[in-house]
């Protein structure tokens, strides 16, 4: 019902028995009334507020605003927040461990802080915010965030004797107010903490990444330390999810050609020589040298027209394969037909 009120599909009237109970859940849930008579000025996108409502009358004339944002760069997070008509300006660092939208909701939180802070009474604030990710938390009936929790707790003792709405506002659109918050919110993320992290206890999401990089991170220390693999370290740069997806999503028989290039074991003539398979190690095409997947890759010379076609190089070297896509090599290997 509140997604279709707020695009005027339909009226609280059109809903029946329906309305009777949605007016009584907005009474006493303040969070759920949608506020639709005011747009403040062209660089607003949405007409849908967030209200927290209060039972003390309040001076509708003149809307105190307050801006929020929040920022993420390689060294931490930052939240800022900045209003003139309240001579706010803040600009507080997160540290490392937290997100974009946590940084995000944190400015909200640290907005209806002041306003708390500020004592007044009976005023009507607007806190704009870039964050539709963190309106949309603040909207869920069911909350499982202890931070989006704690945004509520401050935006509701906040609105004990005053009305305060949270209303997105697109970024970087020229609002002066926005850039000052903005900039406020980077200048945070580039400053070092002075207290322990975490600041703000890490999402799932942030667990999770930090668990993948550390995983990334030892496998790749491990690649650099084993014995062996001497081809596959000179054929392949560093194993990645995008060369694991390609290969399987081969089939059998593909998948056998392009592992045994990257790899050594294969049927060339020097591998089979070795496990005694056949009389000589020499190339078939050549017969000039033995045939290993170096050779027939990079130095045979009765295979330049075929490199030349495949590569765009007669004479690749090992660094050249590297920055090969693996379906190359493969449509290399089945050309030479004798990899089958």
């Amino acid at each position: 019902m509140l997604r279709l009120q707020s695009v005027g599909i339909m009226k609280v009237g059109d809903a029946g028995c329906s309305s009777t109970l949605w007016r009584g859940a907005v009474v006493d849930i303040p969070l759920l009334e949608c506020k639709t008579d005011y747009i403040p000025a062209e660089y607003v996108f949405s007409k849908k507020y967030l209200t927290y409502s209060s039972a003390t009358a309040v001076d509708t004339h003149k809307d105190l605003k307050i801006y929020t944002d929040g920022s993420r760069r390689r060294n931490g997070a930052g939240a800022g927040v900045f209003s003139h008509d309240l001579q706010i300006r803040l600009s507080e660092p997160l540290g490392t461990g937290t997100t974009v939208k946590q940084a995000e909701l944190t400015a909200i939180k640290l907005a209806a802080d002041s306003i708390i802070n500020s004592k007044k009474r009976g005023k009507c604030f607007t806190i704009f915010t870039d964050s539709r990710q963190s309106v949309l938390a603040l909207s869920r009936v069911v909350i499982t965030s202890g931070l989006v929790m704690d945004c509520h707790m401050a935006l509701e003792e906040a609105a004990i004797h005053n009305r305060v709405a949270i209303q997105w506002i697109k970024g970087h659109s020229g609002c002066s107010g926005n850039n000052h918050a903005d900039r406020l919110a980077k200048r945070a993320a580039g400053r070092a903490l002075c207290a322990p992290e975490p600041i703000i206890t890490p999402s799932l999401a942030t667990h999770i990444e930090l668990i993948k990089r550390f995983t990334h991170k030892k496998f790749l220390n491990w690649w650099d330390r084993v014995t062996g693999c001497h081809l596959a370290k000179e054929l392949l740069k560093y194993p990645s999810a995008t060369t694991a997806q390609f290969f399987v999503g081969l089939d059998k028989c593909a998948l056998r050609i392009v592992t045994g290039l990257l790899t050594g074991h294969c049927k060339v003539n020097k591998h089979l020589y070795n496990m005694k398979l056949v009389d000589s190690p020499l190339c078939r095409a050549c017969e000039q040298d033995d045939e290993t997947v170096k050779h027939i890759l990079c130095d045979c010379p009765s295979l330049t027209d075929l490199r030349m076609r495949t590569f765009g190089e007669e004479w690749p070297t090992t660094d050249g394969i590297r920055n090969t896509p693996p379906r190359d090599i493969l449509a290399f290997g089945k050309s030479l037909g004798w990899l089958m």
